[in-house]
């Protein structure tokens, strides 16, 4: 049971790791959307970090879109995480039986 635990542990760690560090990085990436003419916008899924075009404007951080889009990476790592876990238990175990 300690060792089922301390999986689930570094598992999440890594997913947060992960997750915080993806949706940081999409921050480098503008937002393909027309839906505001005059605001250049980055960040994927949703875009959270805007500013206006005009030389003094300052960049706008939507607080509640980024920590959506950490918590999507996040659960998205999660799971990626698990089910690579799960193919390659299963890999492991056929490859004992085939011995």
């Amino acid at each position: 049971m300690f060792e089922k635990l301390m999986k689930f542990k570094i598992l999440a760690l890594l997913s947060l790791i992960l997750g915080l560090t993806t949706s940081l990085i999409t921050g480098l990436i503008p937002h393909p959307t027309t839906s505001i003419i005059g605001m250049q916008k980055w960040g994927y899924p949703l875009y959270w970090l805007s500013k206006a075009i005009s030389p003094d404007a300052i960049l706008n951080i939507i607080w509640a879109f980024l920590l959506f889009d950490i918590l999507l990476w996040i659960l998205l790592f999660f799971m990626l995480i698990k089910m690579v876990d799960l193919i390659l238990r299963r890999f492991k175990k056929k490859n004992k039986k085939n011995i």
